[in-house]
């Protein structure tokens, strides 16, 4: 019980790191919480009783319904400041749903060490797209959201105008990117933003609109594959059973990080509001490279 009791602490530590990082960067949280629940459940694996070939799914299924929460209160937050964009988030949620639904039923069929392994390759990729993106010339934004700010009675004084030179593709590649998209990340067990950060960098789109756009998709993304998660929980086998465990969801864990989660979402989205664009962008490959040379530590591989 005592274990348990510490289990529950230091998720409700970890939840508020991930709240607060989720609300400055707009990503789910899966690329912090995968390695972070992996540490812990690995280390009270003699109170937990996790059973080794339903280790990581057991921690995929437990981050993406942690995703599936942190992502609906980013997205409430963020429309307040008027950047989250209906028109991308359209396109893309449905597809991201799909994906997120059959890549957990993939994700059944890998060993933990391949899915860690994917997870790492996804955070270098990205972090080297993120660390090298060249500095946006259009922060003449920021200035003009800095005068809009002397209108006290405008709400949405931050709002982002759109990039004049944007370069958004059809509805129909949008959906197809988020079905292949929402695939690998229920498999690696993020929230899908890095995929849509680098991809939407790419079409031009503001970070800042990025960032509130991508709580939708996460969303989208983390219901879809905590749903498929869940049906596969039903077909494991019956002596597989985990105490404190709703299907794959290890629940002291969850309620632990939720809570912290949501306290501290709100405070990260405001921050996001204050930051220059081009050093949340750096900031953002940073901590894929942290993150991904930690997990490959984990691995059997070295």
């Amino acid at each position: 019980m005592t274990d348990l009791l510490l289990i529950s602490i230091i998720t409700l530590l970890l939840g508020s790191f991930i709240g607060f990082l989720c609300g400055i960067f707009g990503i789910g949280g899966g690329t912090i919480a995968v390695p972070a629940f992996l540490l812990l459940f690995t280390y009270f694996e003699n109170s937990i009783k996790i059973p080794q070939s339903v280790l990581m799914l057991e921690v995929l299924a437990t981050t993406l319904c942690l995703i599936l929460f942190t992502a609906f209160i980013s997205i409430k937050q963020h429309k307040k400041y008027g950047n989250f964009r209906a028109d991308i988030a359209s396109a893309l949620k449905y597809g991201f749903f799909a994906g997120g639904f059959i890549g957990s039923f993939i994700a059944k069929s890998l060993s933990n060490d391949i899915l860690i392994l994917l997870v790492v390759l996804l955070l270098y990729v990205n972090s080297a797209k993120l660390l090298f993106q060249k500095n946006n010339k259009n922060n003449k934004n920021n200035k003009n959201n800095k005068n809009n700010k002397n209108n006290k009675n405008n709400k949405n004084n931050e709002i982002v105008q759109k990039n004049p030179d944007e370069r958004l593709f059809s509805k129909n590649i949008l959906l197809v990117f988020g079905f292949i998209a929402g695939i690998f990340s229920a498999i690696v067990g993020v929230g899908g933003a890095i995929f849509t950060i680098p991809f939407l960098l790419h079409c031009k789109v503001h970070i800042r609109q990025i960032i509130a756009t991508s709580s939708s998709v996460i969303f989208y993304l983390s219901m879809g594959a905590t749903l498929g998660y869940f049906l596969i929980s039903l077909s494991l086998p019956n002596e597989i059973k985990i105490p404190y465990s709703f299907g794959l969801i290890y629940l002291p864990a969850l309620f632990g990080s939720l809570i912290g989660s949501l306290i501290f979402s709100k405070i990260g989205v405001k921050v996001a509001q204050k930051i220059n664009e081009n050093i949340l962008t750096k900031m953002l490959g940073i901590l894929f490279l942290f993150l991904g040379t930690f997990m490959i530590s984990k691995t059997n591989f070295f």
